[in-house]
């Protein structure tokens, strides 16, 4: 950032920051979290001799697709003193490729894919 200010916090308080996410007080010229979960939820403990990876799913292998702007990029921001300044902010998370951050930035790129396997006994006689 051209003008770094001083981040004046006087209470935060986060629970849980969580799986390629960030707490970032201050300003940032570049961030790019990522994340790839295989969250599996299983009705009792199975022994597997085939663990579950990543690139048996086809969602862990498409390539990333570019998003939209939708910040002006010629937009001028005034900021009102030379400081920036919190008084309370309460978080339970910050979870899977996000950000919480008290400051200013130039550039975020996120990417969060998450696959969902349920391997319940009432489903599987479906």
């Amino acid at each position: 950032m051209s003008n770094p200010r001083e981040a004046k916090v006087q209470d935060i308080e986060v629970q849980d920051v969580i799986i390629g996410s960030g707490f970032i007080i201050g300003d940032l010229k570049q961030y790019r979290p990522q994340a790839q979960v295989l969250a599996v939820q299983q009705e009792k403990p199975t022994f597997r001799t085939d663990p579950y990876a990543f690139e048996d799913y086809k969602i862990f292998q498409l390539p990333a697709e570019p998003h939209e702007i939708l910040v002006d990029q010629n937009a001028h921001v005034d900021h009102h003193g030379s400081a920036i300044h919190v008084d309370s902010v309460h978080i339970k998370s910050v979870s899977t490729a996000s950000l919480f951050e008290v400051g200013g930035i130039e550039e975020i790129y996120s990417q969060s894919r998450i696959k969902h396997i349920r391997a319940l006994k009432n489903e599987q006689s479906r």
